[in-house]
């Protein structure tokens, strides 16, 4: 897979060089001692809010709260069930999640520009949802076409996904950055930060890249605006 289509949760006025498709109530948390196995020995305890169905005429909707506790100090587990489990997107991601892509995708402007910055940070609207799922049966992350739904949880490759709604992701990448901080690729350039805050990883960051924001101004941006627009 050489490049993903993404879907950008901003807005643009203008053309871009690749192409892409364009609660929870929290509850207390305690300190539990986390020791990074089992759920019951986790740090975080979050609550997920839901709404229980009702039928025509029936009083008004109830509330119910669902515990979620943190499934792991050990970041590599800790992703595995993340991944996979909206409840836990929804607990333990900051609020908001920053989105950070560049600049030139929101602005009118040419990438590599040294007039303008290389990058926009703005807030991350909606439930923040990541788009890889991990699969026990292969022991690898995958790339999927859908958010998880509120609630949802992916169970595997063979249950919930069909041939064309899912991919390998060949360049998945966990990378230790500090004691509290890990950058996981999952593109050649997607990265998402996570960080630990209050005994459990938070997810605070997704960053789009382009390589082009790198390039030489001003020939070797003009080049690769003609490179990148040319028909493949």
């Amino acid at each position: 897979m050489d490049r993903l289509e993404k879907c950008s949760a901003q807005s643009r006025s203008v053309m871009h060089w690749r192409a892409f498709c364009p609660f929870s109530a929290l509850a207390a948390i305690g300190l539990l001692g986390c020791n990074g196995n089992a759920v019951e020995n986790a740090v975080s305890n979050e609550a997920v809010t839901g709404t229980a169905p009702g039928g025509i005429g029936d009083s008004p909707p109830v509330q119910t709260v669902v515990a979620v506790t943190c499934p792991s100090a050990d970041f590599k587990e800790f992703i595995k069930q993340f991944a996979n489990d909206a409840n836990l997107q929804d607990a333990f991601s900051s609020k908001p999640v920053k989105h950070k892509y560049p600049y030139y995708w929101k602005h009118n402007s040419q990438p590599g520009d040294p007039a303008n910055p290389k990058w926009v940070i703005d807030d991350e609207p909606g439930p923040a949802r990541v788009k890889y799922r991990y699969d026990a049966a292969t022991d690898k992350f995958v790339w999927v076409s859908k958010k998880l739904r509120q609630g949802q949880r992916w169970t595997s490759i063979d249950i919930d996904e069909k041939p064309t709604s899912y991919a390998q992701l060949r360049n998945f990448r966990i990378h230790r950055v500090s004691d509290a901080q890990y950058d996981v690729e999952y593109d050649k350039s997607d990265i998402d930060t996570y960080k630990l805050n209050s005994g459990c990883w938070y997810f605070s960051q997704r960053w789009e890249q382009e390589s082009i924001v790198d390039c030489k101004w001003p020939d070797e941006c003009r080049k690769q605006r003609e490179y990148e627009a040319s028909p493949k």
